[in-house]
């Protein structure tokens, strides 16, 4: 078991020391009983749950016990208003996620915005993992390489994707990162506050559709999120933790870029725990959204408290 690490100091303003922002398909977390474990731990006020669902599953009627069912913290999240459909491997993944940064932004703030999504799931309790980014409040996690590193690792891959990218030439070589966690990253709020900011500038750049109609992202095979966030941090001189730190573990090396991580499933939840302790993190994905491996994570959790 990790030592819990220092929490904040007496002189560092109170506020909101995490906003969760989850992407789902549908109002509601496959994995809520995990969940919903994890925030009753939390303590009063020190977190928001802010959700981006599918415009077509947002205004269902959610009938009889579902909330309940749901319990009270997703019952009671924030819904983004503006949503839109989000397709794989387009800028839609981006967009989803600015949405629920901007929403989190305006109901208060946060010491750090962690994006999720419906295969995410805590692998701590919650004193933990707020007690760690407390401790790290002066960097992002958003694991990345520069070009160069990636080009040591994949010549042929790195020349192709900057030739592409850098349309307009907007932005530098210099500033292109890549973050193996994909989207899935905390920013702190300083970087939050970067990436909104530079947004509107950068646009074009990350949305940019060709006369075929696909996303110019896809012509080099790689999601507009893998570059994205790390990105802008380059761009503005922002600070993240090791370059391959990410709070969100998954089970797959480095080496495999252009691959999809493990699915978690029941069986593997001990031994997924134990190696993202190891790392320090505080969630992993790709979890199997069964019924099955909720109970078995939430079972996983409750003994670790």
């Amino acid at each position: 078991m990790l030592t819990l690490p220092l929490l904040l100091d007496a002189n560092l303003p109170n506020r909101t020391v995490m906003a969760y922002l989850f992407t789902l398909r549908r109002p509601r977390h496959p994995l809520f009983r995990s969940w919903n474990h994890y925030f009753d731990s939390c303590a009063s006020g020190s977190f928001r749950i802010h959700l981006h669902v599918d415009p077509a599953f947002a205004a269902a009627v959610i009938y009889g016990n579902a909330r309940d069912a749901q319990g009270v913290h997703f019952a009671s999240a924030r819904l983004v208003s503006n949503s839109s459909a989000i397709d794989r491997m387009d800028y839609s993944m981006v967009s989803a996620r600015l949405r629920l940064l901007k929403d989190a932004v305006a109901a208060g703030g946060a010491l750090f915005y962690q994006f999720l999504s419906e295969s995410c799931a805590p692998v701590v309790s919650c004193a933990w993992a707020h007690g760690f980014v407390q401790s790290h409040r002066h960097a992002s996690f958003v694991p990345s390489l520069d070009l160069a590193a990636w080009e040591k690792r994949y010549a042929a891959d790195a020349k192709e994707m900057a030739r592409v990218r850098l349309r307009d030439h907007t932005i530098s070589p210099s500033d292109l990162r890549v973050s193996y966690s994909q989207g899935w990253v905390a920013l702190n709020a300083p970087g939050a506050e970067a990436v909104l900011r530079l947004e509107p500038r950068y646009h074009d750049e990350f949305a940019h559709r060709n006369n075929t109609g696909l996303a110019r992202w896809q012509l080099a095979q790689e999601c507009p999120d893998v570059w994205y966030f790390a990105t802008l941090l380059a761009i503005a001189g922002l600070p993240t933790w090791d370059r391959l730190q990410s709070l969100t573990y998954q089970t797959f090396e480095f080496a495999d870029v252009g691959g999809h991580a493990d699915m978690i499933t029941a069986n593997k939840i001990p031994n997924v725990s134990k190696a993202a302790e190891t790392a320090k993190c505080l969630f992993a994905r790709k979890f199997s959204t069964s019924l099955a491996t909720d109970i078995a994570l939430l079972h996983h959790l409750k003994g670790r408290s």
